[in-house]
């Protein structure tokens, strides 16, 4: 399938057959958020963390993992569309930044994160943990996302996302709102110059970049 069609495939689906799995989950999770107009019995949550995990199979025969992320004073939900192939499992993220406006459940505000199945295979190697959930479960429930670096080069858009564990590098069609990542390094795994911090995000782009092109003809 091109870019094109997967994009279309999957956000057709989510409309379907998912988005309405939300207001019922709404429902069953609306007593752990936090209310204001109950001070009193208040209980605060200083971090994000995991309310459940839900799987749904669809009439596209498609089969979804719904993660809930309750935050301090709401919920916001991760789509994941989970598709398995003779490697393992790919991955497809729905982006709607719904902590944002209601509009970014437009189509056309969408974005697709595609995860292959060797960059999960390299996340679980270099993580080096004894998984008791499949490694794609792991990554999505404990990885937070950070800022997502993009710059054009030779042969394609390179692009990588910082999160809490470390890097996810990939390539990227932002005409088509499509990022793909094909492995993952920890912090470690950096040069000197590579893992300094530096308050300008475009500096720190030089670098990671120089790695990614290095690693990806070297760690393919």
């Amino acid at each position: 399938m091109t870019i094109k069609e997967i994009r279309k495939e999957l956000i057709e689906d989510f409309f379907e057959s998912i988005i309405s799995k939300k207001f019922g989950l709404d429902k069953k999770y609306k007593h752990l958020i936090v209310k204001k107009k109950d001070k009193n019995k208040e209980k605060e949550i200083e971090e994000e963390t995991i309310a459940g995990l839900h799987y749904y199979f669809t009439k596209r025969r498609n089969n979804w993992l719904v993660i809930a992320y309750l935050h301090k004073t709401c919920l916001t939900y991760g789509y994941i569309c989970v598709r398995p192939n003779a490697y393992g499992e790919i991955c497809y993220v729905i982006s709607t930044n719904e902590l944002l406006l209601e509009n970014d459940f437009l189509p056309s505000n969408m974005v697709i994160h595609e995860y292959t199945p060797h960059f999960f295979d390299r996340y679980k190697e270099r993580m080096n943990i004894d998984f008791q959930r499949k490694s794609y479960e792991y990554y999505f429930m404990y990885n937070n996302y950070g800022e997502i670096y993009d710059n054009e080069q030779k042969g394609g858009n390179y692009s990588f996302v910082k999160t809490a564990h470390g890097y996810s590098l990939g390539y990227s069609s932002l005409n088509e709102k499509y990022f793909k990542y094909n492995t993952f390094i920890t912090p470690n795994m950096l040069g000197k110059n590579q893992c300094k911090e530096y308050t300008d995000s475009d500096i720190e782009y030089v670098f990671i970049k120089d790695f990614m092109e290095i690693h990806n003809k070297r760690n393919p």
